[in-house]
């Protein structure tokens, strides 16, 4: 069964340290990343990220990185589809999605 409070069906790969400040979650490419939290969602593409998406919801903001597709620049519910595990991005060593919060989170 999904939970959403994750953002894909997969392993976390890399918890947060120091010098990596995310979660890394294993996934299958093309398989559907799902927004933690509501919130305003934007997109962007970085050389080094690949496909970026952006959730932001008052003080809150997320980041999902290296994925193959994203969804549209609209609001978001919590579990709803915004994008697609990709392995985008130079920094990228394989399909996963690249999870960072502006504040501390816990899976």
């Amino acid at each position: 069964m999904y939970v959403y409070d994750y953002p894909v069906e997969g392993v976390i790969t890399q918890d947060p340290s120091p010098t990596h400040q995310a979660y890394d979650f294993s996934c299958i490419p093309g398989d559907p990343v799902r927004a933690v939290h509501a919130g305003a969602g934007t997109f962007y593409w970085s050389h080094k990220m690949g496909w970026v998406f952006v959730l932001k919801y008052e003080d809150r903001e997320t980041s999902y990185s290296h994925l193959g597709e994203v969804g549209p620049q609209t609001y978001y519910l919590q579990g709803d589809v915004i994008g697609l595990c990709g392995d985008t991005g130079e920094w990228s060593s394989g399909p996963h999605v690249h999870f960072e919060s502006n504040k501390p989170y816990r899976f």
